[in-house]
């Protein structure tokens, strides 16, 4: 029989639950540095992007992409903060949910944590601390054989639910619509750039006794800017020539 495929997490946007405090990871509002757990809002603030990166993820912030979840020391309890510099983190399964991970530094034992084992009180700090487990074994026994079977056990503090997020339906910040507006100006590549009706000069349409706008470069002048001249010239060129 084939052995079953380790299940991975696919990209995308989530908010990270804490299994035993029941509260989200939330950059903070006061310093929009640290890591803390709050009351599960939903809000930007409480979303993380996971991007792969060789065997692990950087983990962005939504509110603010130019930060990535890290930590400014590698020891037992140190904070975490969200800084410029991303990381690659391990994510790993549990095994008793689907939506159920645990987050490590890479090549460690270190992992995401809530202050306090857990604490559900808001504010309480995301700590990276070293991960832990308990064994249970589980018998199976028959008329035949016994089998002895060893299943681990994991501190539920350092278990995170991660929830996908519907980017699509979620409130923007002013910065992300301003950057979504600007991708919506662009063109595809390989498309002539489109321009909007006030970037564009061009001669006038013929009047109803057949004669044209303005011939001369002085009256262009009179009509447009000197920012436009570039393109009254052009404009006027193909109105003589036509």
């Amino acid at each position: 029989m084939q052995e079953p495929q380790p299940r991975t997490l696919k990209p995308g946007v989530y908010l990270l639950n804490n299994q035993k405090g029941g509260t989200a990871a939330d950059l903070s509002g006061g310093d929009r540095r640290s890591l803390i757990g709050f009351p599960v809002h939903s809000g930007i603030n409480q979303q993380w992007r996971f991007n792969p990166s060789g065997a692990g993820f950087f983990i962005q912030s939504v509110s603010n992409p130019d930060l990535y979840v890290s930590v400014e020391g590698l020891h037992q309890n140190v904070p975490v903060v969200a800084i410029p510099f991303p990381v690659s983190w391990v994510v790993e399964p549990d095994e008793s949910d689907a939506h159920v991970w645990r987050i490590l530094w890479p090549e460690s034992k270190l992992c995401l944590d809530l202050e306090g084992h857990g604490s559900s009180t808001p504010g309480a700090k995301v700590l990276l601390i070293s991960s832990y487990s308990t064994r249970a074994r589980v018998i199976n026994s028959g008329t035949v054989q016994v089998v002895l079977t060893e299943r681990k056990f994991f501190e539920t503090s350092q278990l995170w639910t991660l929830s996908p997020v519907d980017v699509y339906n979620m409130p923007r910040t002013s910065r992300q619509r301003s950057e979504e507006e600007t991708d919506a100006d662009s063109s595809p590549l390989g498309e002539p750039t489109k321009k909007r009706n006030d970037d564009i000069v061009t001669a006038k349409p013929p009047t109803s006794d057949g004669a044209r706008g303005p011939h001369t470069l002085k009256e262009y002048l009179a009509e447009y800017s000197w920012t436009a001249l570039p393109v009254a010239l052009v404009a006027l060129v193909v109105s003589l020539t036509s």
